[in-house]
């Protein structure tokens, strides 16, 4: 079970659409550890698509422990 802490890094690249890469930080059985969220965000706003891509733990994710 992840348990959201803070945001701790966004940024974004324009496609046909616009993906954003969200680094969020969890804390994962008393474990600090970071993980990037991609979201795919097409460009057509009356069909509201939006589509989490992958959400995976950053390599060196581990940051302090509880």
């Amino acid at each position: 079970m992840l348990d959201f802490e803070r945001l701790v890094k966004v940024r974004h690249q324009l496609v046909s659409g616009m993906l954003y890469f969200f680094t969020v930080e969890v804390k994962e059985g008393g474990t600090k550890k970071l993980y990037e969220a991609t979201v795919w965000d097409w460009e057509q706003s009356w069909t509201n698509f939006k589509q989490l891509s992958s959400f995976r733990p950053v390599a060196t994710g581990t940051t302090t422990t509880a």
